[in-house]
């Protein structure tokens, strides 16, 4: 069977962009050290579709810590963390990683950087007795070296947006006199790597009836909602919580019914409030949500009977709590 020469198998272009604190390493030297792996990647040209491999190293007592993203050119990310005593052994760990992405047959042996060849010094002629003989011009020598490769200076890009959708449903206090249900759709927004994120969602809930001595007043409320959600940690696993801000604005809406009375108002409904909740995400691109927290009306409407008894008076907090699943879009 007839092998593949090194000089037939596919050269990969690629982009490197490293943040790191000096001196530990730059794009150069991480370029340097991937392509003293491998031959089988080059330096993408500025317009040229290629992989982005972006490695982020910190210091972190008592050693370092690096995380490589490796960006394909359709936007998904594959990430690897590793840890160290010194932030070059990290920066090499991550280089052969990122060799073996490129080159599954990498040497994974320790780097050996050969030495640097220096010009050795002309010759001392000795001086002669006599006139020298006048000989031809030496041709001038040419000096060949291999170029050091030079990275295309790509910037440290963010991770790419990626977008879920889902849906779910609550039980609300306060927007009736009893407990509500809601149906709740939403989407996600947020960046690869990253636990926070953003929520945006609409939500009503089901008809909560409150009866009175002759006859029914039915409530509903409606709104769109904006979550914030600026902190995550992981508990475990595939396990993380988080913490999230909410702003709500829709209508509540009372329908009264009865022999002495009919009528339907719409009141405006604005509220604010908190919740935590825990993520779990079984595989990649589907996730479960489970949160509890409170709203905070803004609006307290006071809905009366055409005897003037209250029927309900928005309160001044109200129960949250839900659960929901969730796909990867983007």
């Amino acid at each position: 069977m007839a092998r593949t020469s090194l000089a037939d198998e596919p050269i990969e272009p690629i982009r490197v962009a490293v943040s790191a604190p000096q001196p530990c390493s730059d794009a150069v030297r991480f370029t340097s050290q991937i392509q003293a792996r491998t031959n089988r990647s080059r330096i993408a040209g500025e317009n040229e579709r290629a992989r982005l491999f972006s490695a982020f190293l910190t210091l972190e007592a008592p050693g370092s810590r690096g995380t490589l993203v490796i960006t394909d050119t359709d936007g998904k990310s594959l990430v690897r963390e590793i840890a160290g005593s010194s932030c070059e052994e990290v920066a090499s760990a991550l280089a052969l990683i990122a060799a073996l992405a490129i080159d599954p047959n990498a040497p994974m042996g320790p780097l050996i950087v050969p030495p640097s060849t220096a010009a050795a010094p002309l010759p001392v002629l000795p001086t002669a007795s006599v006139a020298p003989a006048p000989v031809a011009p030496a041709p001038e020598a040419t000096v060949r070296s291999s170029p050091a490769p030079v990275p295309f200076a790509a910037p440290l890009s963010r991770a790419p947006l990626a977008l879920d959708i889902g849906v779910g449903v609550e039980a609300r206090g306060g927007v009736a006199p009893s407990l509500a249900l809601a149906p709740v759709v939403f989407v996600d927004l947020y960046r690869e790597r990253s636990s926070r994120f953003v929520r945006l969602g609409l939500v009503r809930t089901t008809d909560v009836h409150a009866t009175q001595v002759d006859g029914t007043v039915k409530f509903a409320m409606s709104a769109a909602r904006v979550e914030l959600c600026p902190w995550a940690g992981a508990l475990g696993g595939s396990v993380s919580a988080h913490a999230c801000g909410r702003f709500e604005v829709g209508t509540l809406t009372a329908d009264a019914q009865g022999p002495a009375t009919a009528y339907s108002t719409s009141r405006a409904w604005v509220a604010t409030g908190a919740s935590g909740g825990v993520r779990w995400v079984p595989t990649r691109g589907f996730g479960v949500d489970g949160w509890l927290g409170a709203s905070l009306p803004l609006v307290r409407d006071r809905f009366t009977w055409h005897d003037g008894t209250t029927v309900h008076h928005v309160p001044a907090a109200g129960f949250v709590g839900g659960i929901s699943a969730a796909v990867q879009f983007l």
